[in-house]
């Protein structure tokens, strides 16, 4: 049978009073149980802007800090309710206790040693309930110390073999206590749902993201980051089931260019943030690393930690089969070599090539924040545009959003986190508003919007009311066939190109005639190549149209039309635009040149 929808039933337990009245030590209170049910939600249950397969309420239930009756009857109500050709997930995070041989019980906000059997929710139950009930697919997830004792159970166990009825237990350990740290929260839901939100687990060549790839994840990454504790998830699975949970739709790419060829990444966790909202972050820094590599941009990202915000960053856009490019800006340190290393098995896509910037470490410390801001100044200066999500207020994301905007570089601030990136919003908002972007700049799924938003605000620094009657074109000789496109399109818009070179005035000196042009253009368009850093003449143009644009406001369009970095620093800090392809000027024209006014 196949599965035609997908249904959650997730209970969550901060506190119990099992063990009181037998005067036995009182069960620590789970601080991240909460917060690690809105994380399940989140990536599960289906929403505007998300991935998640699981219908929303009425089909799927969360329960937090509930009493045995009402789960009970809740569960009965939504397993009732769901079709047999369902994926039926039952999930829960809190404490369990084993009573005599495997009998794995849940507690709840009621449950007592004297009234085990009523004040308890037995897993045997629950899967016995799926079970019985015919789903195509069924799966449960105990997030709670003695989670794998349920894998002992016999009975459990039987119901496994039936391949009839595809089933699927996760445990967070196999026996003894699972870990709720203040980072993570329950440990195994923090990286199970990490593994969904960022498509970590995703297979190659898959556009769904399935339950038991996203557990072998987090059981890989609890092993590696983890082994102290010695809680190791369990997965046992039976029969045949693909056991989809979300989908990973590709991006919807602009038609045309962004014009903008790489982009640095500048984010971090909000202040005091909830668990909700660490898994929002998580969530759109995965999507923003999927628009940029559906939209041809490379990412730059200075931080390959798996803690840090670059990472999901980092997993987004290698999830992408047209993915091109990462670039890595780092401090030269053992440990940050080692990250390094790790990030290139999780990317785990050969297409994607990894290009890395070595930097010295400042002072004695790798892990200092002047350090990291070395690696991230240096960053800035080869990019593009800035995106800007969370970021602690008044710290190194702060600065680095206030020198991009110093720099004439755009920046994209994500302001729905708030932080350094939504004050950068508000700074501007006048800005954002004009162009039309403010609303999905604050709205979460607004960064499906991002080739748009990036689009606009390269568009920014022309003013549509300044008069153009003459463009001065400086290219190198070798880029004259896309020079001439250029000239044609002013042309068909009554505007006047005029080149330094052409026509050829005889007897006159050729830097004397490109002066005297260019100091009569309103605009100079610089078309950069790896053919114009190397002119002598380009330079002098290039040189000569700075000066009129420190000294008399002249106005810089700068092209560039391969990856060659703009070396020269003052032409560094100008608008500028990737036009790669003659149809992307083209588009860059159509775009543009229309909203100008000639005089």
């Amino acid at each position: 049978m196949s599965v035609k929808h997908t249904g959650l039933f997730v209970v969550g337990c901060s506190n119990t009073p099992w063990g009181k009245e037998q005067g036995e030590k009182e069960l620590p209170k789970l601080a991240g149980v909460r917060d690690d049910v809105e994380k399940i939600w989140n990536v599960f249950v289906s929403r505007k802007g998300g991935r998640g397969l699981a219908a929303p309420e009425p089909t799927s239930y969360k329960w937090i800090d509930t009493g045995s009756s009402v789960v009970k009857q809740a569960f009965q109500s939504f397993v009732n309710g769901l079709d047999r050709d369902a994926l039926a997930i039952f999930y829960f995070v809190g404490h369990g206790a084993v009573l005599g041989a495997c009998d794995l019980r849940l507690l709840l906000t009621n449950s007592q040693e004297n009234e085990q059997n009523t004040t308890t929710l037995p897993v045997l139950d629950v899967v016995r309930t799926l079970k019985n009930r015919g789903f195509a697919e069924w799966a449960v997830v105990l997030d709670c110390c003695w989670a794998g004792e349920a894998l002992r159970d016999p009975a459990i166990t039987g119901f496994q073999q039936d391949n009839q009825i595809p089933g699927l237990i996760i445990s967070a350990t196999g026996t003894g206590n699972a870990w709720e740290t203040p980072q993570h929260g329950g440990l195994l839901t923090d990286y199970l749902t990490k593994a969904i939100s960022t498509g970590a687990c995703m297979a190659q060549g898959k556009d769904f993201i399935d339950l038991v790839s996203a557990a072998r994840w987090a059981q890989e990454q609890i092993k590696r980051s983890h082994a102290e504790l010695n809680a190791q998830p369990q997965i046992h699975l039976q029969g045949s089931a693909e056991l989809r949970v979300a989908k990973m739709p590709p991006a919807q790419p602009l038609q045309s260019s962004t014009f903008v060829e790489s982009v640095l990444f500048i984010g971090g966790s909000p202040d005091k943030a909830t668990g909700g909202q660490e898994q929002q972050f998580i969530i759109a820094c995965n999507a923003i690393g999927r628009q940029l590599a559906e939209n041809g941009i490379k990412l730059c990202i200075c931080n390959p930690w798996p803690e840090s915000a670059d990472y999901p960053v980092a997993l987004g856009y290698a999830s992408i089969q047209s993915a091109t490019i990462i670039r890595l800006f780092m401090p030269d340190g053992d440990n940050t070599r080692k990250n390094f290393e790790a990030l290139k098995r999780e990317l785990d896509n050969e297409r994607v090539k990894l290009v890395e910037f070595w930097y010295p470490v400042i002072g004695q410390k790798e892990f200092s924040a002047e350090t990291w801001l070395y690696c991230q100044l240096q960053a800035l200066e080869r990019v593009d545009a800035v995106i800007a999500l969370g970021g602690a207020t008044g710290g190194s994301s702060s600065l680095l959003i206030r020198l991009a905007e110093a720099r004439g570089v755009p920046v994209i601030p994500f302001a729905f986190l708030g932080g350094s990136a939504g004050e950068a919003f508000l700074r501007h908002k006048d800005l954002y508003t004009r162009l039309g972007v403010a609303q999905e700049l604050n709205r979460r799924n607004g960064v499906e919007s991002l080739p748009k938003l990036i689009r606009s605000l390269a568009r920014a620094p022309i003013d549509p009311s300044a008069r153009v009657g003459k463009v001065f074109v400086s290219r190198a000789i070798e880029d004259a066939s896309i020079a001439k496109l250029f000239a044609s399109q002013l042309i068909e818009r009554g505007l006047v190109p005029v080149f330094g070179d052409e026509p050829n005035e005889h007897g006159k000196d050729l830097q004397a005639v490109i002066h005297e042009r260019l100091r009569h253009a309103d605009v100079c368009a610089i078309f950069w190549s790896r053919h114009f850093a190397v002119s002598p003449y380009c330079y002098d143009e290039l040189a000569s149209a700075l000066r009129r644009h420190r000294n008399e406001g002249m106005r810089i369009w700068l092209f560039k039309l391969d990856e060659t970095p703009v070396v020269h620093p003052d032409a560094r800090r100008l608008p500028l635009w990737s036009t790669l392809s003659e149809e992307a000027l083209r588009d860059w024209c159509q775009d543009w040149l229309d909203t100008l006014r000639a005089p």
